[in-house]
């Protein structure tokens, strides 16, 4: 290849990598601007369940029989605002993105090891043609060099075992992770808004002492957690998607334990539940 269809060949693989990474960091802001807008809805909603007007950052009263008994405060060494469990669980991946990533990753361990046999049957006049070292220009990368003083071949060999091992270990993360998510036949459920109603759910069991309730009729929404859980979805983009699934499953996962409160509990204390 000359120097001008190298040229070429490179800024086209910059500008490919460039809008990539574009893409991507548009989709990563479109993320937190929602889940700042998920926020702002739950904060709306314990206002409702609390009957003050609370804010990002101010305390959040626990109610116990009409009587505020304590309040829950934003601890950035163990839980940061109260908020972020309910928030951070419209991160978890779908299972469909689980099993492409896991797919993606197959593909690069087998072309890895791919290269690396290919490599070890080369000759050995092969091998020296191919790694001969080449003259650099003197705006030529750092990395370049160095990987030419190391061998081309040498090089390649080490990238390639590594990227088998880091990508085996990031198999069994994934497959490890939807181990935990396997269920019978059926459509995959959204793992994500599964997650967030229960960690809503939590919340208001926490804030206000009561199980919460599912209620939708034909007069629409009702109640304090299903409304809330309803302006949580619709923040997050997920406007078409049915609350019921994912807000029973959410109620029948609140214990007694969750509504309980201890005036005298230390660790409530340490966790931002300072005794009454």
């Amino acid at each position: 290849m000359n120097d001008s269809n190298k040229k070429i060949v490179n800024a086209l693989a910059k500008a490919q990598v460039n809008s990539q990474l574009q893409a991507e960091a548009r989709a990563l802001r479109q993320k937190l601007d929602a889940i700042n807008t998920a926020r702002a809805a739950i904060y709306s909603a314990i206002s409702a369940w609390t009957g003050e007007v609370i804010r990002p950052g101010d305390p959040i009263p626990v109610i116990r029989k009409g009587r505020k008994v304590s309040e829950i405060h934003s601890n950035t060494l163990l839980h940061g605002d109260p908020t972020d469990p309910v928030t951070s669980a419209s991160l978890i991946e779908h299972r469909s993105t689980l099993e492409r990533k896991e797919k993606n990753l197959r593909n690069v361990k087998e072309k890895a090891q791919a290269l690396i046999s290919a490599l070890t049957e080369l000759s050995y006049s092969e091998r020296i043609e191919l790694d001969r070292q080449k003259q650099f220009s003197a705006d030529e990368r750092l990395a370049s060099r160095i990987i030419a003083q190391v061998g081309y071949l040498t090089s390649s060999v080490v990238g390639c075992s590594q990227m088998m091992l880091r990508s085996e270990e990031e198999i069994l993360k994934v497959q490890e992770e939807l181990n935990k998510r396997q269920r019978g036949k059926g459509r995959p459920r959204n793992d994500a808004a599964y997650a967030v109603a229960s960690e809503l759910a939590y919340l208001y069991a926490n804030v206000t002492g009561q199980k919460p309730t599912y209620s939708e009729g034909p007069d629409g929404l009702s109640g304090q957690y299903t409304p809330a859980l309803r302006d949580v979805f619709d923040s997050l983009g997920w406007t078409e998607l049915s609350l019921r699934g994912p807000a029973e499953a959410a109620i029948l996962k609140v214990g007694s334990e969750d509504l309980a409160y201890d005036k005298n509990q230390t660790l409530g204390g340490l966790l931002g539940l300072p005794p009454e």
